[in-house]
């Protein structure tokens, strides 16, 4: 149980018996605060674990903020967030680094590993980068354009856990799809035979690998919800979050 639950639970215990203790006593009014004072620990339980600090501050503070039900029907709050959010994909913006950590790799490994098929690569141009979660993906949800910046969506798509080392065939044909869907379809080059079957990928290894794109904690919270949007994350509902505010709901 995680200490903010213990909290909560001990909070609770400790409030019950006092009810039960002044039952004959207790007015309207205590009733009202006790159900306020654990709303507000619910919310803050809530927004530390999920990042949305300055979105419950914007609504806090009755200031203008661009809802995703709004940005998906075109209207926004800002120039800023629409040009944010219109940004067009460019494959480039998440690969820049790219040539530079080949070039460190290859200098600094005794040997480079496929992380999907286990097989050792060569140092040369047939060894690639690839997103596990493809950049193209990240991009194209509209939370992630709207609630990330640009650097923020980067940071997301180049992160250890979300890049592999994989021969450049393999890379080429899974391309911008999902990692476990691609295993399972047929193989233009060998019909009858699926992707996995084809690369003589490691599926225990892939899924892990895929899974771990997507393991958070709470510093990367934002990982976890656009996981869930994107049906990656495997560690809870394929549902998107919401966090419960005083002016209603921020569907992310």
């Amino acid at each position: 149980m995680s200490s903010d639950a213990f909290d909560m639970t001990l909070l609770v215990e400790v409030d019950l018996k006092e009810i039960i203790l002044n039952e004959g006593t207790l007015q309207n009014s205590h009733i009202k605060k006790l159900l306020l004072q654990y709303k507000e620990t619910v919310l803050t339980t809530i927004i530390s674990q999920f990042g949305l600090g300055p979105i419950f501050d914007s609504y806090k503070n009755g200031g203008n903020v661009t809802t995703l039900h709004n940005a998906e029907k075109g209207i926004f709050a800002n120039k800023a967030d629409e040009d944010q959010y219109t940004e067009a994909f460019d494959r480039g913006n998440y690969e820049k680094d790219f040539p530079k950590k080949r070039k460190l790799n290859f200098q600094t490994s005794i040997e480079i590993t496929d992380d999907y098929t286990g097989k050792v690569l060569k140092k040369d141009g047939t060894t690639h980068l690839d997103h596990v979660i493809s950049a193209k993906a990240i991009h194209s949800n509209n939370g992630a354009r709207l609630y990330m910046n640009a650097e923020q969506r980067d940071e997301m798509a180049t992160s250890e856990r979300n890049l592999a080392w994989t021969d450049s065939s393999l890379n080429q044909s899974k391309n911008d799809k999902d990692l476990e869907q691609w295993m399972d379809r047929e193989n233009k080059r060998s019909p009858g035979k699926t992707n996995a079957q084809h690369y003589e990928i490691n599926r225990e290894a892939a899924v892990k690998k895929n899974i771990e794109a997507c393991k958070v904690d709470r510093k990367e919270s934002r990982n976890k919800i656009f996981c869930i949007q994107l049906g990656v994350y495997r560690g809870g509902p394929r549902s998107a979050i919401r966090a419960e505010t005083g002016s209603g709901y921020v569907h992310l």
